[in-house]
């Protein structure tokens, strides 16, 4: 805790809170109706334990030994007592005499979910929601001298709808993603899940500071308008100044005069410009200019002296929705518009980082954006199954160029999609709204508020703004953030989920659309998405199950066998993601554990990047792709995501930034199993995300066997158009020519100046199934490491498939090393060098992991 004085007329001082100095304890859930709060009877069961703000009881429980690691095996079943008990949180602080004659104010930025507090023995007030702050006046409660007690009595967690409920009976504020859902157990967090302080100010304080820029269409100069609230404790006259900075330098400043009233806010406009603006623009485009507008609040007249000071970080960026290429006019907008320049979304939905996600996780966080940032990712939707994500969050956004699509806490279930329309309810979703979207407005990542995930009415169709619940989010929005795409829900169109009986009948139905979240067959997948017309993408997905080192951490070592995937621990850590029966009917009998996991990764890593492509190709009829997930809040063994619990990249990672890439080659084709037919068949595309054209470009495109021979070679030249997918021409082979086994479509784009510019290596049976893959004869790797790459030759006789280059380090630990491509193909004979990069040089003393589909692990330790 860090402590200060503020006398009147001084600027207004923080009193951090959080951090060290809390302690926790449980109680019967009875204890909550009694009166004399502070002297709670036990019945909890564990007394007082160090807790951690922010946090969560469950994690207290943990660290001190009263809970199993919650993230092992079935152990989050024998953490459910917790949410039926009242946990009492209390510190203590030293007060300031210069707090005397000034405001004083507690704020607790999150509790989760209800709570009463209490400073000093009185009762401050009673709190209920996730993500509106509670905010009390304690000047007359507060002990200028000695020692102060604060103690948060939470109440135990709510009931609420999991998954499989109705969203018509949901009454609460609270992330549901806890309650079970089909990427997380059961594992209902609480506690004190943000920043907790004292704000002591005297006559004046500035409460809000919201920054509108408007960039002109040139770009030559930008409009501001800085709205500064200040509340008063007393009246007179005051003067605000506004002083823009970049890299610290002012570029602009302006001052407004201020007659405040006691007792009432004022809000000001205070109008600036900025002549030749740098702007912010997305992962990939250009830089992410941040600006600074410092606000400081005088007190007037001659002998004037600063009362506050406040500061706002933004960006200066337009951002707009123009209509995709479609005849239908019903159709809403979903091609983004950034600063005047068309941008194709490269995006992934994101959830918590962590089920019990109070306690700060900061370099977890910056890895999993880090990962995002470089697979070439551009926005993140963060669906309303989750939760309103910390400031943190936004602040790795603006500096990565992620844009966010935010939806507030709202979203479908199985059982029915449509809100209450519960007066009560309705106002506190409002209450709530009111006190989110300024606390993020500001930030330039910020480019989409949606008022929640799934919601339709009875008769299955998406709803719109004249629904009640998300007309009111509407004026919130608009209101208090006028400069914010507004979206009523995800999915939306006539046909909101992406399916061929769909796209059969209404073609032009499809506008943003979900789904399929399975990999639907090895024709199936093709023939779906080669017949795609939707506009946008939102969710896309494939199962498949986690790195094997994630497996070995949750798993007994007993259930790490085949015999036992559909055991009662797999059930709880798989939901519906774990498949052995159809993965069977796809790859045959497989009798090797490890195979079969490498297996459903590449083949989940296969559906999802032929997805992502071939909604690519269609640009800008479809202008966006959002894979269903990119990250976990726990180690599930089987699920969608793209990076596991850990922070380790699945091979569904690299097979995505593989599509994303600026330039990226692709391949339309009908089917994974070419047995039956008499020629394999694939027409060639690349997609471009560059504003200039490639002219003059060549590509070689081959055929190949197992052992890497040439079966057929053709050269193409092409100029490859800016902004936008270029069909080459097709390959074509005699599926006799194959052998029956597995074979491969080398892809490579070169220019004159560049050399090699983009490649793809693709794999395929010419058998009726995936037996051949599974089959495939075991090769051998070599490897040698350096501090700053890996050379990986193929010293087999046949091609390794699946060449994965990890962290060996212990998988508890975050991973330390990133890797510039993996999960890819080697043919013998073939060696590749890939780039390193150690985020913590010491930890390369573990070595590098390199392994593939059938050969076997190689440890390398970098020479240092």
């Amino acid at each position: 805790m860090t402590a200060s004085s503020a006398a009147r007329g001084d600027m207004t001082t923080t009193i951090d809170l959080s951090g060290e100095g809390w302690r926790l304890r449980g109680a019967l859930p009875s204890a909550w109706e009694l009166d004399d709060l502070e002297e709670i009877p036990g019945g909890g069961g564990t007394g007082w334990i160090p807790a951690g703000v922010p946090g969560s009881v469950q994690q207290d429980l943990w660290s001190a030994g009263l809970l199993d690691d919650p993230y092992a095996g079935r152990n989050s079943l024998g953490a459910e007592w917790a949410t039926q008990r009242v946990w009492v949180y209390e510190r203590t602080f030293a007060g300031s005499p210069g707090w005397r004659g000034g405001s004083v104010r507690l704020r607790l930025e999150g509790i989760d979910y209800r709570a009463r507090v209490l400073l000093n023995g009185t009762l401050l007030g009673e709190h209920e929601s996730m993500f509106t702050p509670a905010l009390f006046d304690v000047a007359d409660v507060v002990r200028c001298e000695g020692e102060n007690r604060l103690t948060v009595v939470l109440a135990p967690a709510p009931a609420e709808q999991d998954q499989l409920g109705r969203t018509s009976l949901v009454r609460t504020r609270k992330t549901r993603m806890g309650y079970w859902w089909d990427f997380a157990p059961r594992l209902v967090s609480l506690g004190l899940w943000d920043s907790v302080r004292l704000e002591v100010s005297g006559t004046a304080r500035i409460e809000d500071v919201a920054v509108h820029p408007v960039l002109a269409d040139d770009h030559g100069n930008c409009a501001l308008t800085i709205e500064v609230t200040v509340a008063a404790l007393a009246a007179g006259d005051h003067r605000a100044t506004v002083d823009i900075l970049r890299d610290d330098v002012v570029v602009a400043s302006a001052q407004q005069a201020l007659r405040l009233h006691a007792g009432e806010s004022t809000t000001a406009a205070v109008d600036l410009e900025i002549a030749r603006p740098d702007l912010w623009w997305p992962n990939g485009m250009g830089e992410q200019a941040m600006y600074r507008a410092v606000v400081q609040l005088d007190s007037g007249g001659g002998g004037s002296e600063a009362v506050d000071e406040r500061t706002a970080d933004f960006g200066i960026r337009s951002i707009t929705l123009a209509a995709n290429e479609t005849l239908d006019p019903t159709a809403p907008p979903y091609t983004f518009v950034l600063n005047g320049r068309r941008v194709y979304i490269n995006g992934w939905n994101w959830v918590p980082i962590d089920s019990l996600y109070g306690p700060s996780r900061p370099e977890k966080l910056a890895h999993l954006l880090e990962l995002a940032a470089r697979a070439h990712c551009n926005l993140l939707r963060v669906n309303g199954v989750g939760v309103i994500e910390r400031e943190d969050f936004y602040a790795h956004c603006d500096r990565l160029g992620i844009l966010v699509w935010q939806e507030f806490v709202v979203t479908s279930s199985a059982t029915d999609r449509k809100p209450s329309e519960d007066p009560e309810y309705l106002n506190a979703v409002v209450a709530e709204a009111t006190a989110i979207v300024p606390r993020r407005r500001n930030h330039p990542s910020l480019a989409i508020w949606c008022a929640g995930n799934e919601l339709e009415s009875l008769d299955k169709l998406p709803l719109d703004d004249s629904e009640p619940l998300i007309g009111a989010l509407k004026l919130v929005a608009e209101r208090l953030d006028p400069d914010t795409v507004w979206l009523p829900t995800s999915a939306r169109g006539r046909k909101p989920f992406n399916g061929l009986s769909s796209i059969r009948r209404d073609p032009d139905g499809l506008h943003d659309v979900h789904g399929p979240w399975l990999y639907e067959g090895l024709t199936e997948q093709y023939e779906l998405y080669n017949a795609g017309t939707s506009l946008f993408h939102s969710e896309l997905g494939a199962e498949g199950i986690t790195n094997p080192e994630t497996l070995r951490a949750v798993l007994p070592w007993e259930e790490l066998s085949l015999e036992r995937m559909d055991s009662p621990t797999w059930r709880h850590l798989s939901a519906w993601w774990v498949r052995p029966e159809v993965w069977a009917s796809w790859f045959g009998d497989v009798s090797d554990f490890d195979r079969l996991v490498a297996l459903t990764q590449w083949l989940q890593a296969e559906g999802v990047r032929y997805g992502v492509e071939s909604n690519r190709r269609r640009a800008f009829r479809n202008s966006g792709s959002l894979p269903w997930q990119f990250n976990e809040p726990y180690p599930m063994v089987g699920s969608t995501a793209a990076v596991d619990y850990y922070g380790r990249p699945k091979p569904l990672y690299y097979a995505v930034a593989s599509a994303y890439r600026p330039l990226a080659l692709s391949a339309r084709y009908d089917t994974l199993a070419w047995g039956g037919r008499d020629e394999f068949v694939a027409e060639l595309w690349v997609a471009s995300a560059l504003p200039e054209p490639v002219p003059g470009a060549s590509v070689v495109a081959r055929v190949r066997g197992a052992t890497g021979e040439i079966l057929v070679e053709q050269r193409l030249s092409v100029d490859v158009a800016a902004d936008g997918p270029t069909r080459l021409g097709s390959i074509v082979c005699p599926v006799d020519r194959l052998g029956g086994g597995m074979f491969f479509l080398d892809l490579e784009l070169e220019d004159a100046g560049s050399g090699v510019r983009a490649a793809q290596r693709l794999c395929f049976s010419a058998a009726l199934d995936l037996a051949p893959l599974a089959q495939l004869a075991e090769t051998s790797l070599s490897v040698d490491a350096t501090a700053g790459s890996v050379a990986i030759a193929n010293t087999g006789g046949t091609a390794a498939v699946g060449v994965r280059i990890a962290d060996a380090a212990d998988v508890r630990l975050l991973p330390a090393l990133l890797v510039d491509d993996s999960a890819f193909t080697l043919f013998p004979g073939e060696t590749r060098t890939v780039a390193l990069t150690w985020t913590d040089p010491a930890r390369s003393a573990a070595g590098v992991s390199v392994t593939a589909l059938n050969a076997p692990e190689v440890l390398a330790v970098p020479e240092r």
